[in-house]
């Protein structure tokens, strides 16, 4: 499931994937959002750079009404983390690739306790 490319999620078929993966980062956006478009290359890089290792995806807000509703995201962009299909925390606003980075190599066991960025 980790293919190197950021995967579209909806409602219907959200927890189903989110089931399948070992560790995933989920970007809740929305199309009028600014800062959600800057970030839209950062997270392309990073899925590509950890292809195979980390599944990267993005929800639409105002589509995607119950996803948003049981994370309560009240403003995007907002990356959740899960492991093995566990949500571990939100990462709230736009961030450079660096802290995203560092969060993976936490997630993938290659630095400090990952419990110490939620």
């Amino acid at each position: 499931m980790a293919n190197g490319r950021v995967n579209f999620l909806t409602d219907a078929i959200f927890w189903q994937t989110i089931q399948q993966t070992k560790n995933a980062f989920v970007e809740f956006f929305g199309e009028w959002c600014s800062p959600c478009k800057t970030l839209a290359p950062i997270f392309a890089a990073l899925a590509q750079d950890n292809k195979g290792k980390v599944y990267f995806a993005k929800i639409d807000i105002d589509r995607n009404r119950r996803a948003t509703s049981q994370f309560e995201v009240q403003s995007v962009p907002m990356v959740i983390v899960f492991k093995d299909g566990k949500p571990l925390g939100k990462l709230p606003g736009l961030r450079p690739y660096a802290d995203y980075d560092m969060i993976l190599e936490q997630l993938l066991g290659k630095g400090p306790d990952e419990s110490s960025y939620v």
